[in-house]
């Protein structure tokens, strides 16, 4: 999970140079302890929109206990038995506009900024399960997934020696928003 949602974010940096600096000038300089930088402020938020974005699991699958009725966005409403498996595509859930805004699909680190409220609605690595972690990532419930996405980040992101061959196109839209097999890093 953490390269598959370092590529995108890390390609999405690189096309975003004022994010990228922003990102650069808060690590510049950072020799603390990887606890001190899974607290960094901006890092903490490119993180958040980078787990939104790009974020795993894409799809949650839940079993109905009871009969309900599902209200569809046209006004009707659909019939599901108990026992049926459903699945949420959480790239969808993650673009929801009425909760991110009409930039929902946008990659940007700020809106956690500028609404904190956002940040609890981020799950990274996924939702935690009632009866512990048994579905979850085995390191999300101690902060270490986090940790060992941010120091690689970071080491990334402190540096300008690098930029994404080709080019990245990010799209948000796409299963992997960037294809990593296509792309390399080049130290300039």
């Amino acid at each position: 999970g953490t390269f598959t949602t370092l590529y995108p974010a890390m390609a999405q940096l690189s096309v975003d140079l004022v994010n990228r600096e922003r990102l650069q000038r808060e690590l510049r300089g950072f020799s603390g302890t990887l606890w001190e930088l899974n607290k960094l402020p901006f890092l903490e938020d490119f993180f958040l929109e980078s787990m939104r974005l790009f974020g795993r699991p894409r799809h949650y699958y839940r079993r109905t206990k009871v009969d309900l009725e599902i209200p569809t966005s046209e006004g009707m409403r659909v019939a599901v038995k108990a026992g049926t498996t459903l699945c949420l595509v959480a790239t969808v859930a993650r673009q929801d506009r009425a909760v991110w805004g009409d930039d929902a699909s946008v990659f940007d680190p700020e809106r956690y900024g500028r609404s904190p409220e956002l940040r609890g609605r981020v799950l990274p690595f996924g939702p935690p399960s009632p009866g512990g972690n048994e579905l979850g990532c085995a390191g999300a419930s101690e902060g270490m997934a986090s940790i060992l996405w941010k120091s690689l980040a970071a080491a990334l992101g402190r540096s300008v020696d690098w930029r994404l061959e080709p080019w990245p196109e990010p799209d948000v839209d796409a299963f992997e928003g960037v294809r990593p097999a296509e792309l390399k890093w080049v130290r300039l």
